[in-house]
């Protein structure tokens, strides 16, 4: 497909409006349907007074006018331009992503042999969206090939389910191609692009089905590769935890990295013996670790983090919601079945002679949240959230979260949620949207619920990490960390202000940017042909900018992991909890700079492997370890965050000129030195670079342009070594 087409200006007394779904006019740069209206206006279809009525419609705009819904899609240009964007009803949503259908066309019909290609939206056996390619041409088309070239040009969500072959495409009188007549127009269906080989013995066909269960794929050969599936490192730890859960078989994360296939897989763990890491015990001794009805219960060391000289990351978590027409009663007892059904939403913190306790408060009709709803304006609103995002919680008083609601135009109400990060992190975020939406809808129509009862707590989250840190495993994850970070901060270089400097204010600087399109899809190819991930990459950029910055070889940054799904959990499942289970570590990575980019990425991805099998020990808890450490080292070096929670991938975000142009900010002052936070959507990556202006000598723009720079050069020119790109990307020392 074409990226950009630009086709002019409306013509003399003809008027073109570029708008949203709710007939809103679009911004310059933002993508919309093109409406027509003016003096060239036909009067309708002839004798289909339905579609005319549908399509033609009176202007907003001008009164006594009508416009025409032309069901194309375009963006006005800075210069006064049109760009055409394609077919609005050729664009499909599925599994989160945004999919011209028209793109992936174009790309089957680039390939010899293929005289005309149509894609479709069908559904598989299990019921789930997916695309079906048919073709049209004389000789069968080799499928592993055309996958193949598919490949070089599109991400792995674009590529067909299904291929099916005909010798020609149903047409309309019109000679185009009748899309309805697709499915009962024969044709044979190619065989799959790796040639299907079923699961062969028990170990195999366990496997395979927890394969297909969190890939969410079906019918998953022995010979089927991991990252062509779509396989990455998080749903690489719920694969391994579920191993262990069902066949009770530890897969070492390395192995399925290296091995790629089910079958290569079951030949590496057959050939080691027990299927176990080779310095790891199978003993999970954590079988039954529900604790007591108390209300009075240890605090986690995740949440003690809040009560020490450390205090890593905010104090607060701010979830919106958007509602139509709300009724105010359903939404009051939705949260307040939500305060019954998660105790960490009726939790509060007290001390007992120095030691920092949980205090579970028993449910109360005081509890209720009342509703009225504030009316506001959208400027207003935005004012709102900044302070929400700065509010102080005491954490000895309940509540320790607080519910706004506000309403907007046209009968929709914000819903603003201001948790205390010791009760709730971001995977949270999503369980919080999920249940008091079901809940409304279930309190709404007067329906019972149908929730499951929650197995766990967060109190006995509490009482296994105690528990783990005294266990034999639990000290072998204190012991590789502490030999992991030996001399760590040794290496860290603590410059002091610059001369000069000293008058820049005590604020952060944040760019904020959109990845999206060609360069998107040119990450995807490039992690799936080299068994990477998203966020490999990325960090892989992040240390090399830390190099640059510092000019330090040695380095090392905080990054956040989910902690919910621990092999070492045993049968205590967290996965539909609120609270407060992510974890902190410190991930060390030395650069060679006469390492090829391609070798630093397999290193740093190796690395992160390793740092993975031992994220269940509590970072704070780890921190009282570490000889010679203080919190002053924080304020030199970075943090990663990446985000690639379902339900931002689920939701409606839109993308505008300011996403696309990129952003800066003016923040409050930071604790750290830099840090980047990545958004997984769809169909694209927000990035969010932040520093501390007073450890910075460039300008702002420099310093953004810098990071881009580096991770391209990444993704593009990965067979250079790291000291060939000094000269593009600025000295890397």
């Amino acid at each position: 497909a074409v990226t950009s087409v630009p086709i002019g200006v409306p013509v003399a007394n003809t008027r073109v409006y570029i708008l949203d779904g709710q007939t809103s006019l679009q911004p310059i740069g933002v993508t919309g349907e093109l409406w027509i209206s003016g003096a060239g206006l036909a009067r309708g279809y002839l004798n289909q007074p339905g579609l005319t009525e549908e399509r033609f419609v009176a202007s907003p705009f001008t009164n006594g006018e009508r416009m025409y819904k032309t069901g194309d899609l375009g963006r006005w240009l800075a210069g006064g331009d049109i760009e055409f964007g394609g077919r609005k009803d050729d664009q499909v949503k599925i599994r989160g992503y945004r999919i011209e259908l028209g793109e992936i066309e174009g790309v089957l019909q680039g390939y010899p042999g293929i005289d005309a290609a149509a894609v479709i939206v069908g559904r598989d056996s299990g019921g789930e969206k997916e695309l079906i390619a048919y073709l049209a041409g004389k000789e069968t088309v080799n499928l592993t090939d055309l996958r193949g070239h598919l490949n070089k040009t599109l991400p792995d969500y674009m590529l067909p389910g299904r291929y099916i072959q005909m010798e020609s495409l149903p047409l309309t009188v019109n000679g185009k191609i009748d899309r309805k007549k697709l499915t009962d127009a024969g044709g044979w269906t190619l065989s799959t692009a790796t040639e299907y080989m079923a699961p062969g013995n028990e170990k195999e066909q366990k496997i395979a089905k927890i394969w297909e269960e969190v890939l969410e794929k079906e019918k998953i050969g022995i010979n089927d590769d991991y990252f062509e599936l779509g396989g990455n490192s998080l749903k690489a730890m719920i694969i391994i935890k579920k191993m262990i859960d069902d066949m009770g078989v530890t897969l070492p994360m390395k192995i399925l990295f290296s091995e790629k296939t089910i079958g290569n897989i079951v030949r590496m763990l057959d050939h080691i013996g027990n299927g176990s890491d080779s310095d790891s015990t199978n003993d999970l001794p954590f079988t039954n670790v529900k604790g007591p009805a108390s209300l009075l219960t240890d605090a986690s060391y995740n949440q003690l983090n809040y009560f020490s000289k450390w205090k890593i990351g905010n104090d607060v978590v701010v979830v919106s919601y958007r509602y139509r027409n709300l009724d105010a009663g359903a939404f009051s007892e939705a949260v307040y079945e939500l305060i019954r059904r998660h105790e960490i939403l009726r939790t509060v913190f007290v001390n007992i002679d120095g030691t920092i306790m949980q205090k579970i408060l028993p449910v109360e009709p005081g509890m209720k949240v009342a509703v009225n709803p504030i009316p506001v304006t959208g400027a207003e609103l935005n004012r709102i959230l900044v302070r929400e995002n700065n509010r102080v919680i005491d954490l000895y008083a309940f509540p320790l979260f607080f519910v706004k609601v506000f309403a907007l135009e046209k009968e929709e109400y914000c819903i603003l949620i201001s948790l205390h990060h010791s009760i709730t992190d971001g995977y949270s975020s999503g369980i919080l949207q999920q249940e008091l939406k079901q809940l409304y809808s279930e309190f709404h129509g007067k329906i019972p619920s149908a929730l499951k009862p929650l197995p766990f707590q967060y109190k006995d989250f509490s009482k296994w990490q105690r528990e783990f840190v005294e266990s034999p495993e639990g000290i072998r994850h204190r012991d590789y960390w502490e030999k992991r970070l030996k001399g760590f901060n040794r290496e860290i270089k603590m410059p002091s202000l610059m001369d000069g400097k000293r008058d820049i204010p005590a604020a952060s600087f944040k760019a904020t940017w959109i990845i999206e399109g060609s360069f998107y899809k040119e990450i995807d190819r490039f992690i799936k042909k080299n068994s990477l991930t998203r966020p490999v990459v990325l960090m892989t950029a992040l240390t090399l900018f830390e190099n640059r910055w510092n000019g330090s070889r040695d380095v090392t940054f905080s990054a956040t992991v989910s902690g919910r799904n621990s092999r070492y959990y045993g049968e205590m499942d967290v996965t539909g909890l609120i609270g407060f289970f992510a974890n902190a570590l410190f991930i060390r990575n030395v650069i060679d700079v006469d390492k090829t980019i391609l070798d630093y990425l397999h290193q740093v991805r190796d690395n992160f492997i390793d740092d993975l099998n031992y994220d269940a020990y509590p970072f704070v808890k780890l921190l009282s370890h570490l000889p010679d450490i203080t919190p002053d080292i924080l304020g030199c070096t970075g943090f990663f965050n990446y985000h690639n929670y379902d339900y931002y991938k689920a939701s409606e975000y839109k993308i505008d000129a300011k996403d696309r142009e990129g952003y800066l900010e003016k923040l409050e002052p930071m604790k750290r030195a830099f840090g980047l936070t990545v958004s997984e959507y769809g169909d694209f990556l927000k990035l969010g670079l932040q520093w501390n202006p007073r450890l910075f000598q460039d300008e702002n723009d420099k310093i953004k342009e810098s990071f881009f720079g580096i991770l391209k050069q990444v993704v593009q020119d990965a067979h250079l070594t790291i000291k060939q790109i000094n000269g593009k990307v600025g000295s890397l020392v």
